[in-house]
């Protein structure tokens, strides 16, 4: 876990998963987890690595697998698919970040920040595996920190 609640929940090849709001959702949850996608860029600026974010919010499934010996939590859902299809929208924007409009406007903090770090917000976009359409805003990642001292309780 991380010092803004986000606990990551799978780590494979060169993807990472960060789930915040558990084990409850919380107010707080949607601007933690921009808060923690800022800091993780800014982590790794310096070694000229190149990341790729996907954002959404809602409900998720949660297990636990495994046996005595050995136990992981899982997660599924509608959720994780979307943001991996966030994910890859962003990289065909050539954006560092797609954030689904579930997660910005689930808060007026996730808001402000989208709006403080220019993202844009475009209507009416498809992903793939999906029949509805989705609003997505995208852009990069603020140069300059945003994220102050007080955004973590």
């Amino acid at each position: 876990a991380d010092p803004l609640g986000g606990a990551i929940l799978d780590f494979s090849g060169d993807g990472l998963l960060v789930v915040f709001g558990l084990p409850e959702p919380a107010e707080g949850d949607a601007i933690h987890a921009l808060e923690f996608a800022e800091r993780l860029f800014h982590a790794v600026a310096k070694d000229s690595v190149s990341l790729r974010i996907g954002g959404h919010a809602g409900k998720v499934q949660l297990g636990i697998l495994g046996g005595k010996r050995h136990r992981v939590v899982s997660i599924s859902g509608d959720v994780v698919n979307m943001a991996s299809r966030l994910q890859e929208f962003a990289k065909s924007q050539g954006v560092e970040l797609a954030m689904s409009d579930a997660l910005i406007a689930s808060e007026s903090r996730a808001l402000a920040w989208a709006e403080m770090a220019h993202l844009t917000p475009l209507a009416d976009q498809s992903l793939r595996g999906r029949s509805s359409t989705e609003k997505i805003w995208i852009g990069e990642v603020p140069k300059r920190s945003t994220v102050t001292s007080n955004a973590i309780k």
